[in-house]
């Protein structure tokens, strides 16, 4: 057995550790420690953290009352193997979960979406569908269904990857469909379309579990789906202060962050954002409706500051995107952890509350210009007939809290 050093937890803390949240003990072994609802007590589980693809990933491996310090480190040990080797330990488990496939000649439904991709991806002409499609598969679909025979894949296994836990930009877990509704029912679509095909090739005789027709009868429509959330923000008055001690950060991770803020933007915009998206000299960054939230092309007029930004990140450019990192894409947890490590308190999202609540209470812009900044869509008649996206007036507004934020 290897001998490991510099431990951080006492042989003490699986059962007398209060300190909520992640505890490290080396080797990405955490012990979580998280505060029971009647507030009496504690519970304490093991937490293996690696990454993989460019990815954080948290795998659970069940409470300190089941496992012992020492047998959750022999697991971290064996887990951190089997990642230098190749391969992805949450996705290892999942497919030993799933139905075994003994018949060599059954087809999976991983092999039937590869399949399905195989035959369509010509007609998807936009880059932004086809790294849609395989980021969905990637993330959601088949780390579930993947391994399973697709011939057998029932509502209950359709409805176990639609009601999977996902973390939000802040690292809380809450039900993909309520959370993530709209996310959610392209995957189902996309089910759907992989299931189709497999019936068509006849590679499955029994009806299609994943359509909506079934489904309604489980989930409640995506347009219906209501979520308030809150994210805390930071009040704006120390907004400028936060700004002078984030350029003081060098790094893809530090100017994400601060594009972000200067346009009010959602972390996903950020990180997927891609060179072709940018008009340098126009000062316009347009956003595809793929990529947005409420599915209308969004363009944004870029202040003087997010310029510098580009030219900066030009400069020392990797790949498409602007904000490249180790795989790809810069990983939204870095965005987390730097926003934590300036103010704990405070979420990423909670930036644009933040931006909104400046504008109203010390400038004279229209409300409806704030609310475009967002993208949010203007309700009721309003927004029927207004046709336009009022992207001079919002360059003014944008220019405004870029000043007040250097202030």
């Amino acid at each position: 057995m290897p001998i490991r050093k510099e431990r951080q937890l006492s042989p003490m803390a699986p059962k007398h550790c209060t300190r909520v949240g992640y505890n490290s003990d080396g080797g990405g072994l955490y012990l979580q420690v998280k505060a029971t609802k009647d507030g009496d007590g504690f519970s304490r589980s093991w937490v293996f953290r690696y990454f993989w693809q460019g990815r954080r990933r948290d795998m659970g491996l069940g409470s300190v009352k089941d496992w012992s310090l020492s047998e959750a480190r022999d697991r971290a040990y064996d887990l951190r193997q089997m990642v230098s080797r190749g391969i992805d330990p949450i996705a290892d488990r999942t497919s030993k979960k799933a139905k075994p496939v003994e018949n060599p000649e059954v087809v999976t439904f991983g092999k039937a979406a590869s399949a399905y991709v195989r035959k369509n991806e010509k007609k998807w002409t936009h880059p932004v569908h086809r790294r849609q499609w395989q980021q969905s598969l990637q993330d959601y679909i088949l780390p579930i269904l993947g391994p399973l025979d697709v011939a057998r894949i029932s509502t209950k296994d359709v409805v176990k990857a639609l009601q999977q836990p996902v973390k939000d930009e802040d690292g809380k877990e809450h039900e993909f469909w309520e959370h993530h509704s709209r996310t959610a029912d392209r995957c189902r679509n996309r089910i759907e379309l992989i299931l189709g095909y497999a019936i068509a090739h006849e590679y499955r005789t029994a009806e299609n579990c994943a359509s909506w027709s079934i489904l309604k009868n489980i989930f409640s429509s995506p347009t219906q789906v209501k979520k308030t959330v809150n994210y805390p923000a930071l009040d704006y008055h120390e907004a400028p202060e936060f700004m002078r001690q984030l350029r003081r950060r060098e790094g893809h991770t530090a100017r994400a962050l601060e594009f972000l803020i200067l346009n009010a933007s959602r972390t996903s915009e950020v990180l997927g954002a891609t060179w072709d998206e940018i008009d340098l000299p126009g000062k316009v960054w347009v956003i595809p409706k793929e990529r947005m939230k409420g599915e209308r092309e969004h363009r944004v007029p870029l202040s003087y500051s997010a310029c510098d930004i580009l030219l900066i990140q030009q400069a020392t450019r990797q790949n498409e995107f602007i904000f490249p990192g180790n795989d790809g894409a810069l990983n939204r947890t870095a965005l987390l952890e730097l926003v934590t490590s300036l103010n704990p308190g405070i979420t990423v999202h909670g930036w644009r509350a933040t931006m909104k609540t400046w504008a109203s209470e010390e400038t004279d812009f229209a409300p409806e210009l704030s609310e475009a900044a967002l993208a949010h869509k203007v309700p009721g008649v309003a927004g029927l007939y207004n046709r336009g996206d009022l992207l001079a007036k919002r360059r003014a507004l944008m220019e405004s809290w870029n000043k007040y934020l250097s202030t």
